[in-house]
Formats: C-alpha cells, structure tokens, sequence
C-alpha cells in the first residue's frame, strides 16, 4: 500500500476531529526543506529529506499503532489496508466525525487503567503539575498549562537551533580539515621530491590522516542529526499537539459555561414572566427554553468531565514519555561524545610512531 505526505496529513486531522481528547503523535512539518539543508547540508538535501520524512512518518505510526484508544480505530485499519484508488475516495467521501460518540468509550478505558505518576520534572509549572493530577482543574489552570507547554516549545527550539548550529561546525570543520590535508599533501610532495625521508613521509602520513578525521566529523555530525536533533523535532512538533489538545478541552469548558450562563439568563426571565404575570404564552416558550437549554448544559458538564479525565490521561502519558526520551537523548548524546573522542584518540594515536620517527 502507497501512502503520501498528503494521506498522513489528513488521517491526522480526522484523527483530532474525531478524538479531541487525543494528543495526536505529530507528522513532520510540510515545509522542511530550509531546515533540513541547514542541519544535514546543502547536498543530497532531496534525498535527506525524504529520508527524514520516511522516519518521522514510520514514527508516527509506530505511536499511533501503541495508542490506547488510537491502535484500534477503524481509520487507521482503513489507512493501512485500503488499495490508493479506494482510500481516494474514502477520503473524499468521509463525513465529519461525531467525536461525542467515541468520549464514553474512551472514557471507560482511562478508567481501568493503572497509572504509576512520576514526580513533575524539575522547575515544572504548578499548574501543569496540578493538571497531572487527578483532581478536576478550572480554566485558569489548563490555560496556564498551556503557556508552560509553550514555554518548552520554545526552549527546546532554542536547544535545537544550537545543536544544528554545532552540527554544521562540524560539517565546517570537517571540509576545513579536508582543506588542511590537502595543503599537508602538497608540502609533503615538496620535501619528498629531494628525496623520501621520515620528515616526508610523516608530512604525507598526516595528510592522508587528516581524510580520515574528516569524515569523522562527518559521521558524527550525522549520528547527531539522526539520533538527537530528530527527536528534539518531534517533540517541538509534539508540543504543538498538546497545545491543541488543551485547546479543544478549553472550547469543551467554554461551550459548558456558556450553557451555563443561557441557564441561568433563561431561570431570570421566567421568574421575572411570573412575578409580572406574564402571558402564559411567553412563559411556556421561556420554559421550553430553559428546558431544552439544561438538557444541553447538563450534556456539557457531562462531556467536560469525560473529556477533562481523558486529557489528564494523555498527558501524563506525554509527561511520562517526553521524561523516557529525553533521558535517552541526554544518553545517546553523551555517547556520541565519548565515541567521537574515543575515535579521535585512537586516530592520532596511530599516527604518533612516524612523527616520532622524525630525526631533528
């Protein structure tokens, strides 16, 4: 089965519309070409990007595929079995999703399960540590949630932004040492067109040595974008997909309250029909109102309380998630450092016996 860009981007539109209570895994941004050519270099950019998209796309569904109310849904089954022609039309044919009905369902299952909570990240907003908890929360704390969300949005674009400039240092350094050998190389034929000796020898020695440490450079520059500035991407993107989660809930909360104040417009305006003697007309219209008008406020604060649970349940499964990845990006980076200086030391290392064999 074929899938474009275009396909994963509108299942996972459906995919919020018909689960807002979901934190939808992200799919990489359309417009990454500028991004992609100044973390991985201008060559071969197509075909950077393409891989990239391939992983960041694999990566979504693998998250979509370990969701608890996602893994399951007749969109993805659809998405991954239709033949192209009949997933077209699929699309084209779709209707807008009831998301009211998948909250009692969804419900039940946060129900059930266990969660073992982990202890807010360091300097974490009280109000983000308040909505991981069970208690229901008010606007003011899911709004004040949302500004910590962007507050991390923001610093890991910063901590991304620094790690794609030392990324490109290095892909600098590497076409500098490139540069430097080549100069070696010439001053090494100079001295080796009187006659070879060790001082010419280790001249081309360094030469050829300095090759090597280039793509070394090169190699960890790439490990680096793959393994660490990857999946800081994801969770820039992923940071954006709570924001909007949050949001929905805010519209939930504001369509309640909302409801709530027509309630209580409509009880003044019958009382004050009574106390005049109002025809009785235009009470039993008042009363059907607030009839009709309860009916959807008492829908509301149903869903809010449905919803509200839910959303605290995905996002302590993205608080717990967002602490496993990046303990392994701090791991992985690390790593990548020690191996990078492991390789350096063995590479000069193994050009120190023919410089000492220089005789002054």
């Amino acid at each position: 089965v074929m899938r474009r860009y275009s396909d994963f981007e509108w299942l996972r539109n459906q995919f919020s519309e018909e689960y807002p209570y979901c934190i939808i895994p992200p799919i990489p941004e359309k417009d990454m070409q500028g991004t992609i050519d100044k973390i991985k270099g201008g060559q071969n950019a197509d075909t950077k990007l393409l891989e990239y998209r391939q992983r960041a796309l694999r990566k979504f569904l693998v998250r979509v595929g370990a969701h608890p109310h996602l893994h399951n849904s007749r969109l993805l089954q659809d998405f991954l079995e239709m033949e192209e022609k009949d997933w077209e039309l699929h699309m084209k044919a779709a209707r807008k999703p009831q998301p009211d009905q998948h909250i009692a369902s969804a419900f039940e299952t946060a129900l059930t399960r266990q969660w073992y909570p982990t202890p807010a990240a360091e300097n974490a907003g009280a109000s983000y540590a308040k909505a991981l908890q069970d208690p229901p929360a008010s606007v003011q704390v899911w709004e004040e949630t949302k500004e910590y969300i962007n507050r991390l949005h923001i610093s890991l674009g910063v901590l991304r932004e620094r790690l794609t400039q030392l990324i490109r240092r290095r892909r600098e350094a590497s076409i500098a040492l490139h540069e430097f050998g080549r100069c070696f190389t010439r001053v090494g034929e100079v001295e080796g067109s009187l006659e070879q000796t060790p001082l010419s020898n280790a001249i081309l020695a360094v030469s050829n040595h300095t090759e090597q440490l280039s793509k070394v450079y090169v190699d960890h520059a790439d490990q680096e974008s793959k393994n660490v500035e990857e999946t800081l991407t994801y969770y820039i993107l992923m940071c954006n997909a709570v924001r909007d989660t949050i949001q929905r809930l805010l519209a939930f909360m504001q369509a309640r309250d909302q409801l709530l104040h027509q309630t209580e417009e409509l009880k003044s305006q019958r009382e004050k029909l009574m106390s005049k003697g109002g025809q009785p007309d235009k009470v039993a219209k008042v009363e059907a109102d607030l009839q009709s008008t309860t009916e959807k406020k008492d829908l509301a604060i149903s869903n809010v309380k449905k919803m509200e649970l839910l959303v605290k349940d995905e996002l302590r499964k993205f608080h717990h998630d967002k602490q496993f990845d990046v303990k392994g990006i701090l791991k992985v980076f690390a790593e990548l450092q020690m191996d990078y200086a492991a390789k350096m030391r063995r590479s000069w290392e193994g050009l120190a016996p023919t410089v000492e064999n220089i005789k002054a």
